[in-house]
């Protein structure tokens, strides 16, 4: 600063600036009604980030808090189609900062299959009728004595197979049906039971 009389001085301070967070996550199990895992990656130079807050449908209420900064946490969406969701990490030094990013949640597929009529001893033919929203069905796999093992496997939508039960009555059948975004759907899963095949007994000749 000068005077009007030619005297002047300088002063001299030291001004700290503060580090912002840099927000951010990725996603792993993007498949309606499944839940969907957030991996934090917000990172700082010099300082700490204390607190994760995500606000999952970016609509100013943060639904998980005080998360640990690195952490995981899951959420499940019914519907398809693209989230906006927000994160907030805040320092140490008092900075908070925000990101929004979008993430696609894909359909399951629709598992089905249709079953021929067979005798005891003869082959039944299943065929595969999966169908989906969005996207592809890139395999689906049969479990013929609902066992949890899946007995043909890796077959391709639409595929028809051939089974041969060793005795008539009600057989129960499984299937798995995989889309291209990795999600997966069996009958029993979204019907709860699984579906019903009949097989006809041969006659006991007589006289």
């Amino acid at each position: 600063a000068v005077t009007d009389s030619g005297c002047s001085d300088t002063l001299a301070r030291t001004v700290l600036s503060k580090e912002n967070p840099n927000p951010g996550f990725t996603t792993l199990s993007e498949c309606a009604g499944d839940p969907v895992t957030f991996q934090d990656i917000s990172t700082m130079a010099t300082s700490t980030i204390t607190r994760i807050d995500y606000d999952f449908g970016n609509d100013g209420v943060f639904d998980a808090t005080n998360i640990n900064p690195g952490a995981t946490v899951q959420r499940t969406f019914n519907d398809t189609g693209r989230i906006t969701v927000r994160i907030q990490a805040t320092a140490n030094n008092g900075c908070v900062s925000d990101s929004v990013n979008q993430v696609f949640i894909n359909p399951k597929p629709d598992p089905g299959f249709t079953a021929s009529e067979a005798c005891e001893g003869d082959a039944t033919f299943f065929s595969d009728t999966t169908t989906i929203s969005r996207g592809q069905i890139t395999s689906v796999a049969f479990d013929f004595n609902n066992d949890g093992i899946f007995d043909q496997t890796g077959l391709a939508a639409g595929a028809t197979v051939s089974f041969e039960f060793g005795a008539a009555g009600q057989k129960n059948v499984g299937l798995r049906a995989t889309s291209d975004a990795g999600c997966t759907t069996t009958i029993v899963e979204q019907f709860g039971i699984n579906k019903t095949v009949t097989v006809d007994p041969n006659p006991d000749p007589d006289f």
